[in-house]
């Protein structure tokens, strides 16, 4: 991009620049890639304190579609409501020992999830990773793993709808899933085309030649949730322009259900 003014003149009606960026839909992103995965110690939105995080940028067709992993500094119990950190002094509660620890094991599977979609072997993973001694160091021994040329490693990526209608937004978009709760949702590339096959019951992605199922799947629970569905500000959609509409999250999950690739 020019960083001087420019002025009136001409421009070619035919140049690809002006339309609209694509991005990813709801469900099933094919043959994407991870452009980002590193330690920032100190990262901020606007309105907000600096707070180190682990970055991760997925780029799906020509958008960025981003996660921030950062230390849990609040914790939350059943209905998403904050249970209250213990004053100095004061043994944790037993709820909020809980609460606290599934966000972590949270955090701890989801990065997991991206190394293994990327290559890193879990037997590389395991002992690296259960030797960190902070945040920071867990952040950039994770970092470490990755290969070399992980940016340009085909995988595919499950987007879901944010729960909530963000500030000065009409409608829900979709985002990263943050958490395992809704089961796999990024793994290495899977060929073939695939085709959403969705019910009340559950929501899967079928190869049209083959037969086979993707390693995506969502069960009842997510296919009835807000992660599965376009909200407006008129109301709740019935899907997402060129899919159906899916989406899921409330508290975590035991586990993420097998898949071959695994």
């Amino acid at each position: 991009m020019s960083q001087t003014l420019m002025g009136y003149g001409f421009v070619s009606d035919t140049d690809d620049s002006l339309k609209t960026k694509t991005g990813g839909e709801f469900g099933l992103n094919q043959n994407v890639r991870v452009t980002k995965f590193a330690y920032n110690p100190n990262v901020a939105k606007q309105g907000d304190a600096p707070r180190e995080a682990l970055e991760i940028v997925v780029m799906v067709k020509e958008k960025e579609f981003k996660d921030w992993i950062s230390p849990v500094n609040k914790v939350f119990g059943p209905n998403q409501t904050e249970i209250p950190a213990p004053l100095a002094g004061q043994a944790p509660s037993p709820e909020y020992i809980a609460g606290y620890n599934t966000q972590i094991i949270q955090q701890n599977a989801v990065v997991v999830h991206y190394l293994k979609a990327l290559g890193v072997p879990e037997e590389s993973i395991r002992p690296l990773l259960q030797s960190a001694t902070s945040f920071a160091d867990w952040a950039q021994k994770a970092s470490s793993l990755l290969p070399p040329n992980y940016a340009s490693i085909p995988v595919d990526v499950f987007l879901e709808f944010q729960s909530n209608i963000g500030t000065g937004a009409n409608k829900t978009w979709p985002t990263l899933p943050r958490n395992m709760k809704g089961g796999y949702f990024i793994v290495p590339t899977v060929i073939g085309d695939f085709e959403e096959k969705r019910t009340e019951e559950s929501l899967t992605y079928v190869n049209k030649a083959t037969g086979a199922e993707h390693p995506f799947t969502r069960d009842k629970n997510f296919v009835n949730s807000d992660k599965a569905k376009e909200k407006t500000t008129a109301g709740t959609a019935s899907g997402n322009a060129g899919n159906p509409g899916p989406q899921g999250g409330g508290a975590p999950v035991d586990a993420p259900a097998p898949a071959t690739w695994r």
